[in-house]
């Protein structure tokens, strides 16, 4: 089961998660390009990362979609 806490990062929906490929962590991609805007590393562990490196996490994605399926169903909410 999915949690609504889990869905959440900074009080906002992820709409495309992705995993950073060293510290692994989860963040949506708008976060992490704006990160890598001023700093190419991972902003955990301070490896080099650019943003060819991002792993989309499809996984995450579907139970999000999902999570509003079941709790907002027709409510217009889906990720872009």
């Amino acid at each position: 089961m999915l949690h609504a806490r889990s869905l959440i990062f900074c009080t906002a929906l992820l709409q495309d998660p992705v995993a950073l490929p060293d510290s692994k962590v989860v963040l949506d991609r708008a976060t992490i390009e704006r990160h890598l805007l001023s700093s190419q590393t991972d902003p955990f562990s301070r490896a080099p990362l650019h943003k060819e490196q991002l792993l989309p996490d499809t996984q995450l994605r579907g139970r999000i979609e999902a999570w509003l399926a079941e709790h907002h169903p027709g409510g217009g909410h889906h990720l872009s």
